[in-house]
């Protein structure tokens, strides 16, 4: 994932949006100021494991934990609806936007700011995992377009 915060950063930047990764090893955070010294956006970025006893590695979609306050939820769609026009049709289904205090996520409680944390995928289903290594570029592209998008409606 961190290759495609490095590329999030730079699309950011291109834009004139301030943006702090977070540090290698401690997770792929892109906190993206606009106009703001104090970061406006926290965004999380990873992929989901099945999880359970026996997971059957056929789970697939994307899915955006929020801080379901009014922006995080604002964030998380406009980031949903770039990262859903790329995404492979039969995975559109498994795909949504789900709230990150009820799911008991740390990344989405803690932040003092708009937050989501975007699961791109399923690592342990190989269509998604193999997806998402294929597609880092335009997942990178399509999410600082999402992320753009909300800072522009600040």
């Amino acid at each position: 994932m961190r290759d495609i915060a490095d590329i999030v950063k730079n699309e950011l930047m291109q834009k004139g949006i301030t943006v702090h990764l977070g540090h290698k090893g401690t997770g792929n955070v892109v906190e993206a100021n606009a106009l703001n010294p104090q970061p406006t956006a926290y965004v999380a970025l990873h992929s989901n494991g099945e999880g359970g006893k026996v997971p059957t590695g056929k789970t697939r979609g994307t899915l955006i934990f929020t801080k379901n306050d009014e922006l995080s939820n604002r964030l998380g769609k406009l980031v949903m609806e770039k990262i859903i026009q790329i995404a492979p049709s039969e995975t559109r289904n498994g795909s949504g936007i789900l709230d990150g205090n009820k799911a008991n996520l740390y990344e989405c409680k803690k932040p003092k700011m708009p937050t989501i944390l975007i699961e791109y995928g399923y690592h342990d289903n190989i269509e998604d995992a193999t997806w998402i290594l294929n597609n880092k570029a335009l997942l990178a592209r399509q999410t600082a377009q999402g992320i753009a998008s909300y800072l522009r409606m600040l």
